[in-house]
């Protein structure tokens, strides 16, 4: 519920999804952005507040109540900057480093 919360405040189009125990963030493309491109700038911005969080996510009870407040702010933080590449249509300059690409699918 808090990320969905937390996506709706800076109107960005994801949703968590899967068990809660082994989640994920689903995003949607946005303009020219590509769900690839989103989550790249969302994952990289958790980095840099220090908690790993990718495909899919792990919340044990071995988190305490703060890991759960500083991984709450640092979701809402990076949220922010997923919804500045929105309203820029690009990740340049906040993205830093080149959009992944997926390993599993047909290449030309």
């Amino acid at each position: 519920m808090w990320f969905q919360d937390a996506a709706r405040s800076a109107v960005v189009a994801c949703e968590a999804v899967g068990q809660p125990a082994r989640s994920h963030f689903k995003f949607h493309p946005t303009g020219s952005l590509t769900v690839e491109a989103l989550r790249a700038v969302f994952i990289q911005q958790m980095c840099k507040r220090e908690i790993l969080m990718g495909v899919p996510n792990f919340p044990t009870l071995a988190h305490s109540n703060e890991d759960l407040e500083k991984t709450f702010e640092a979701i809402t933080e990076a949220l922010k900057a997923v919804r500045q590449a929105v309203d820029a249509d690009s990740v340049d300059g906040i993205l830093e480093g080149q959009v992944p690409v997926s390993l599993y699918q047909v290449r030309p």
